[in-house]
């Protein structure tokens, strides 16, 4: 029998189940061996954006960036780049998957920023961004709200584009809206309103144009009104006055208003704890009012409760340094036998324990008040007129420069009186008020000061209170 006819042993065959069984371990070698090849061309993704590039929101409004994994904060922060640069802050939701940017202040109306997130960003689990992500924000001008007729009581609410334009009428009330407070995001905007025509009022939310009103407290058969938004949006301060004896109101005290749970309350458990003028630091932390009972100024700081207090006899609203830690106010000096002026001052704010430091802002002052601290922390706006004010009726507006210390004058009109700066979120512009101290029944005019081109351009000939909306 020849070697090629001789019978050979069986193989033994596979099973149907042996058969998935290797085939499953091929594949699951073939997988492994894909990505160790492969490495991190398996890369993190950026699932959204927010504004899109063909939005133009307010100029407060913070860039949102979605991944599809949760991230190195420090490492995505790294590589994310705003152009123009912009100075801002970082906040993380949902598991370090959403970054979100805010400015320090406004982004700049008609600027064209570039957004990117840089190539290498990276997860915690060590995947990377394979490759640049790239939008494109430019945001609306800001808008001027304001009350008219600025000579009446019943007074609606309108708004002007800050860069001029015929203003229009967005809200009203049969009794008049007494104020307001836009709030930071532009979003919403807090009214006071009389609810009776016994000057009982109320505050509501509405939306820019006025629609969707919403009342948002209670008071009745008290009075409230003034809302302070905080910056972080979380909070509206506002002012609580309870009927007394005879009908009349009584003194006010600061409630605060928690925007998320809807919870109200007073700021002070202590009823004989007064308040009125409240203002917020740029960081949300500290609040500011004019306590009437001690005739003083009482700070709180909301995170750590301590509170202080700084002599003052002429609280005209004061401001905060952007960082928080100072506080520019009036107080009255005495010049000379019985003749009094307003002076400004800085209250350095202690951050532990100890009290406030106070000093004038100026080396020489004349009767100064009204304070106004730009967000980016550089200038200063007040009103100025001289102490001998028989002579020099109208107050004329001034910018301190924080790091020079020096003056510049902005208005010389012997004839206008000029009060309430409130500068921009961008810090470029100026809101000011003012009116003819030589007419007998004048009306309240707003102006905008243009620091880029140092040039003053009328909005309305009959406005009161402005203020910005982002």
């Amino acid at each position: 029998m020849s070697e090629d006819s001789m019978p050979r042993p069986a193989l033994p065959l596979l099973d149907r189940f042996d058969t998935i069984v290797v085939g499953f371990i091929v594949l699951l070698v073939m997988v492994i061996g894909a990505v160790v090849v492969l490495g991190d061309h398996v890369g993190v993704e950026v699932k959204g954006y927010s504004p899109k590039s063909d939005e133009t929101p307010p100029g407060t409004t913070p860039i949102r960036v979605i991944f599809d994994s949760q991230m190195k904060r420090s490492s995505a922060q790294d590589h994310f780049d705003v152009r123009p640069s912009v100075e801002g802050t970082f906040k993380w939701e949902n598991n370090d998957t959403v970054l979100i940017f805010t400015p320090a202040y406004a982004f700049s109306p008609h600027e064209n920023y570039q957004i990117t997130i840089q190539k290498g960003a990276e997860s915690e689990t060590g995947h990377r961004l394979l490759d640049d992500v790239q939008f494109s924000l430019t945001v609306r001008p800001p808008e001027v709200y304001f009350l008219s007729p600025s000579d009446a009581r019943e007074r609606g609410l309108w708004r002007v584009s800050s860069e001029g334009g015929e203003p229009e009428q967005v809200f009203t009330s049969p009794y008049g809206v007494f104020d307001f407070a836009p709030s930071p995001d532009g979003k919403q905007i807090a009214v006071t309103i009389f609810a009776q025509e016994n000057l009982l009022s109320e505050i509501m939310l509405i939306n820019p144009d006025g629609s969707n009103p919403q009342q948002i407290t209670s008071c009745d058969p008290a009075a409230c009104g003034r809302p302070s938004w905080s910056p972080d949006g979380q909070w509206l301060s506002y002012e609580r006055q309870e009927k007394v004896e005879g009908g009349n109101f009584g003194p006010s005290r600061i409630y605060l208003l928690n925007m998320q749970s809807g919870q109200t309350g007073p700021a002070f458990q202590d009823n004989q704890i007064l308040g009125f003028g409240a203002i917020w630091s740029p960081d949300s932390q500290q609040m500011a009012f004019y306590d009437s009972n001690i005739q003083q100024i009482r700070t709180l700081n909301l995170k750590t409760g301590v509170n202080y207090t700084i002599p003052s006899l002429n609280w005209d609203g004061g401001a905060f340094s952007p960082d928080g830690t100072q506080l520019v106010f009036t107080d009255i000096k005495l010049v000379e036998d019985n003749i009094y002026a307003s002076q400004l001052w800085l209250a350095t704010l202690p951050q532990a324990s100890g009290e406030p430091g106070v000093a004038p802002l100026l080396a020489e002052s004349q009767e100064d008040q009204g304070p106004s601290w730009s967000l980016d922390g550089h200038w200063i706006a007040f009103g100025r007129r001289r102490v001998d004010w028989q002579l020099d009726r109208a107050r004329q507006v001034w910018l301190y420069n924080v790091a020079s210390h020096e003056l510049k004058q902005l208005t010389d009109e012997p004839n206008y009186n000029s009060s309430f700066y409130i500068w921009d979120p961008s810090s470029s512009h100026l809101l000011i008020q003012r009116f003819d101290i030589e007419t007998q029944f004048p009306k309240t005019e707003l102006w905008v000061y243009d620091l880029s081109t140092d040039s003053m351009t009328p909005l309305t000939a009959d406005g009161y209170l402005g203020r910005w909306l982002p």
